[in-house]
């Protein structure tokens, strides 16, 4: 399934909280990051975004994954060496605490969920 639509229609009031979540979890998406040892698969970092705290509050880091090879910009391309294609559910798994997600950062459609909703999203899932 691709995110997307699914956007796309939450934006429009046709799609609920939940049903984006559902929606996200079974999309293929693009994981961006670098191996920390060449030699280890398992060794990936993904790349993490720290964009300015808003209202004095803390900032909001999140990892990066993009909803197609296109959407992501050169300049994200130069400093990632592996892209990684993953499971929505895959990404919500291994996010280490802390961090909240940027979906096509900087392109349309995007989507956050920034690192305070995370559990929210997980307990969607779970019902």
């Amino acid at each position: 399934m691709n995110l997307e639509p699914a956007i796309d229609a939450a934006r429009s009031g046709l799609l609920s909280e939940a049903e984006l979540v559902k929606a996200f979890a079974q999309a293929p998406l693009i994981y961006v990051g670098q191996l920390a040892d060449d030699d280890d698969p398992s060794s990936f970092q993904p790349l993490v975004l720290a964009p300015p705290a808003q209202d004095g509050g803390e900032p909001q880091p999140m990892v990066v994954l993009y909803t197609d090879a296109s959407r992501i910009p050169d300049e994200v391309k130069e400093r990632a060496s592996m892209l990684l294609q993953v499971e929505g559910t895959s990404v919500l798994e291994t996010l280490p605490e802390g961090l909240g997600i940027a979906v096509n950062p900087g392109a349309d459609p995007n989507m956050e969920l920034p690192p305070a909703s995370i559990p929210a999203v997980r307990a969607v899932l779970e019902d």
